[in-house]
């Protein structure tokens, strides 16, 4: 049927005709032999079902109307630009994983995890605070200009923390 139809969309009977093969060809367990599936895209046309991926997070493609992002067969996140094509709703996710169908909030984890692990391979530095707490104060007291507005800004800082009283090391 791949090869008839091609790049035709599939009318609403043969997509019920597909789901029902689909449904059985996973309860049957036959996606263990290595067999390549075709399944359905939310447009119609039958794709590999490697190719294919299910909406397990449909929250993350929610747009600001009452319409979703699945009037495009496909759509393309993050920054590798990888374009999914989404499995024909009417093929349940748990059919659609054991058909091999990738999860979509699968695939976001390992991008995400992918950028995650630039800390692992030198290409990222870390950076935070690198001197002493006391060292840092003195830095930030020796820019205040002399005179008693330094004072009033030390109590005004321990009055702002609740501090209830404030006492000053001249040494």
């Amino acid at each position: 049927m791949a090869i008839k139809k091609g790049t035709t969309p599939l009318d609403s009977g043969e997509i019920a005709g597909v789901t029902f093969i689909a449904q059985h060809l996973a309860e049957a367990h036959f996606y263990e032999d290595q067999t390549n599936i075709y399944l359905p895209d939310v447009s119609g046309r039958l794709h590999s079902a490697t190719n294919l991926v299910y909406n397990d997070a449909p929250w993350l493609l929610e747009s600001d109307g009452s319409e979703n992002l699945f009037g495009s067969a496909a759509i393309s996140l993050g920054a590798k630009q990888a374009v999914h094509k989404f499995v024909h709703g009417n093929i349940s996710h748990d059919i659609a994983e054991k058909l091999g169908v990738r999860s979509f909030r699968r695939i976001l984890l390992a991008e995400s995890a992918d950028s995650m692990n630039l800390s692992l391979s030198g290409a990222a530095e870390a950076f935070g605070q690198h001197e002493s707490l006391t060292t840092r104060l003195r830095h930030i007291l020796e820019m205040y200009a002399d005179g008693p507005a330094v004072l009033f800004e030390l109590v005004q800082n321990a009055e702002d923390a609740g501090a209830s009283n404030v006492t000053f090391f001249i040494g």
